[in-house]
């Protein structure tokens, strides 16, 4: 009895906790899209995604089972962000503002190691010294 009401207990929580996963991935997403339609360096749609991102609880991603039926919605909502993403560092580099030296794909490991953390702040000195690296260096 007590296994059962455990294992209850366990799939609310990871319901739950899928929930604000999805909410979070939507909202980032959404969020992408607004900034990569806007007229501004391709450099302050990246900072904006970092300062979007910084204290929303993207380190629950980490929690989630890789396979569960809601893996696949979540996997695409990944895949909706990566792609602009890659597509938005890839301008930043061609404008000058982002190190060439990297490739998106690169760059958006190094974005998801800065702010895919528990307490990760756009402002704390993880995230600044990632994206000072990142930082085209002046000519």
């Amino acid at each position: 009895m007590i296994s059962r009401i455990r294992s209850a207990a366990g799939s609310a929580d990871r319901a739950a906790i899928e929930e604000i996963a999805q909410s979070t991935l939507t909202a980032l997403r959404d969020h992408l899209r607004a900034g990569a339609a806007e007229q501004v360096p391709r450099w302050e749609v990246l900072l904006s995604m970092v300062r979007h991102c910084a204290g929303r609880p993207l380190a629950l991603l980490s929690s989630l089972p890789e396979a569960s039926p809601q893996s696949d919605a979540r996997q695409g909502l990944v895949r909706e962000i990566d792609s602009p993403l890659g597509t938005i560092v890839e301008q930043a580099q061609q404008e000058g503002s982002l190190r060439r030296d990297l490739t998106p794909e690169q760059v958006i490991g190094l974005l998801n190691v800065a702010i895919c953390r528990p307490g990760a702040r756009a402002d704390d000195p993880l995230t600044t010294v990632m994206l000072d690296g990142l930082k085209a260096p002046a000519p």
